[in-house]
């Protein structure tokens, strides 16, 4: 797998910063876990809980290395500061324009097919709910306790709200170790789980290309898993809060 990822360049290393300051409590980790922020369609959902934790400190440092990259890029590129803060928007002008990764289905993503918006409107209300919806449920992740269930429910969370990659799947093994891990403690609860995680991890790509060849539209699976991972989300909440759930 980490040959393959490398292989293609893809950035899903990246992820191993994003779970840094669940297993670190430390400066150094906080300041790494920053380098998620340079795959946005992860790194985001770290820095929302930061925000809605008000861990201003954790926010602080973790935008260092976002900071240090712009500075050394525009040194070495010998380009004006203030001009290059703006390229990631054009760049995201250009990608709404030719498509890409953000033709690929999402939570919000059938916000596209609604003809009375103009291009500009629909991405805007699409990035504006897809905010709202993670706020709402990261101010919940956040009062949880155990750093395992709260990677996994953010994993859930990021792996619904933005466009993927197949190989950004990856961002669910938390959540497989996590069902492993606790199995035992709510066997209705977590075979739902290893359900999920094992049909993410193995079979989702490979169900798609069955019934792309039976000639049935993926879309509609698709919203289908989208709902199957909110309701596994808001499961896994409802247990915690209700303390169906012993952790060891």
């Amino acid at each position: 797998m980490c040959v393959f990822i490398l292989s293609w360049g893809n950035k899903q290393y990246l992820f191993f910063f994003f779970i840094l300051p669940f297993v670190f409590k430390s400066k150094i980790s906080f300041i790494l876990s920053g380098i998620s922020y340079f795959k946005y369609n992860i790194g985001f959902g770290l820095f929302l809980l930061y925000l809605v934790s008000k861990d201003y400190k954790k926010i602080f440092f973790s935008i260092l290395p976002c900071l240090f990259g712009w500075i050394i890029y525009c040194l070495i590129t010998n380009s004006n500061i203030l001009i290059n803060i703006f390229q990631p928007l054009e760049l995201l002008s250009q990608n709404l324009i030719q498509g890409g990764n953000l033709n690929k289905f999402y939570l919000f993503s059938f916000i596209k097919y609604i003809n009375f918006f103009s291009d500009f409107s629909k991405y805007f209300i699409i990035i504006i709910s897809t905010i709202i919806f993670n706020i709402y449920f990261i101010r919940k992740i956040s009062e949880v306790s155990n750093n395992l269930l709260k990677l996994s429910l953010l994993s859930l969370l990021i792996f619904i709200s933005t466009p993927h990659f197949i190989h950004d799947n990856i961002i669910l093994i938390p959540f497989l170790i996590y069902t492993i891990k606790y199995y035992n403690t709510n066997l209705f609860l977590f075979r739902i789980n290893l359900f999920v995680s094992v049909y993410f991890l193995h079979f989702y790509r490979g169900l798609q290309i069955f019934f792309e060849n039976l000639n049935i539209p993926s879309l509609i699976f698709s919203y289908i898993d989208t709902f199957i991972v909110i309701l596994v989300l808001i499961l896994n909440l409802k247990f915690f809060k209700k303390k169906l759930i012993f952790f060891k």
